[in-house]
C-alpha cells in the first residue's frame, strides 16, 4: 500500500470522525496497522467511532448520522436515508448496529479502495430485535423523563412489562414520573409540565398551554391528574403507535 494514501485515510478519520487533526503518534500507529494488514478499514472505523473520545463528543442521533455519512459515504446525508436511520435508532437499534451498516456499504468500499486499503467487514448485531418497539419506547422514557441514558436492567424490565402485557405503555410512562428517581429531582411545576409536553406530545410547550396547566396545578390539581390528561392525548397515542405498540 502507498504510505501517503494510507496516511490520507487515517487523517480523514481524525478530521471527519473526531473533528480534529491527528496527533503524530496516533497517525503513525494507525498507518502502521493498515500497512502491516493488522487492521482494515472496518476495524479502524470501529475503533474511532467507538472510542472514548468520539463518545465524549456526546452527539445527538442526528449529528451522529451526519458524521457517519461524511466518514463512510464521503457526502452529506440525504433526507430519506437520514430519516430511515433516525427511525431505526429511535426504535431501539444500537449505534454500533447502524455503524456496521455504514461500514459494510459499497460506498465505504469505494472510499477504501481509493486509498488503497482493504475495507474488511464489521459484525452486525444490535439491530431492532423483537420487542424493539417496546425497547425503543422505554429508552425514550429514560431520555425524556429521567434525562439520562438507560441501564440494561431497567430496559429489560420495562420492555418485558410492555411486551407481556403486564402494563400498558401509558402505565410505564406514568411509573417513570412517579419513580423515586424523578421525584427526587424536585422539579418545579413549570419543569414538570415542560417534561410532560416532551414525553406525551413529543414537542416543546406553547405559552398558552403552559399557563393553563400551571393554573390547574395552582388551583390544587395533583401532578398525577395533569399527567393523566396528557397521557390520554391523541399525540401520545401517535407516539405509542410510532413504536408499533
Amino acid at each position: 500500500a502507498n504510505v501517503a494514501n494510507v496516511e490520507g485515510f487515517v487523517e480523514r478519520m481524525y478530521t471527519v470522525a473526531l473533528n480534529r487533526a491527528s496527533d503524530p503518534s496516533g497517525k503513525a500507529h494507525w498507518t502502521n496497522q493498515l500497512i502491516m494488514n493488522v487492521a482494515d478499514g472496518a476495524s479502524i472505523a470501529n475503533d474511532f467511532i467507538m472510542s472514548e473520545e468520539f463518545i465524549g463528543r456526546n452527539l445527538s442521533n442526528e449529528k451522529y448520522l451526519d458524521v457517519l455519512y461524511e466518514t463512510f459515504f464521503g457526502r452529506p446525508a440525504d433526507a430519506a436515508g437520514k430519516a430511515h436511520w433516525l427511525k431505526s435508532l429511535q426504535n431501539g437499534s444500537s449505534r454500533q448496529y447502524v455503524l456496521a451498516c455504514f461500514v459494510n456499504s459499497d460506498e465505504f468500499s469505494e472510499i477504501c479502495s481509493n486509498y488503497g486499503i482493504v475495507r474488511g467487514t464489521m459484525e452486525v448485531s444490535g439491530g431492532v430485535s423483537s420487542g424493539g418497539g417496546a425497547q425503543g419506547f422505554v429508552s425514550r422514557l429514560y431520555d425524556k423523563v429521567l434525562n439520562r441514558g438507560s441501564d440494561s436492567e431497567g430496559i429489560a424490565y420495562w420492555t418485558q412489562n410492555i411486551t407481556t402485557g403486564q402494563r400498558t405503555p401509558m402505565e410505564v410512562a406514568k411509573h417513570f414520573f412517579l419513580s423515586d428517581e424523578y421525584v427526587s429531582k424536585g422539579t418545579s411545576d413549570r419543569e414538570y409540565v415542560a417534561t410532560l409536553y416532551q414525553t406525551f406530545m413529543g414537542r416543546e410547550y406553547d405559552e398558552d398551554g403552559m399557563n393553563h396547566w400551571l393554573n390547574e396545578l395552582k388551583k390544587g390539581a395533583s401532578r398525577e391528574s395533569v399527567l393523566e390528561d396528557f397521557a390520554y392525548s391523541p399525540e401520545f397515542a401517535e407516539i405509542v403507535e410510532s413504536f408499533d405498540l
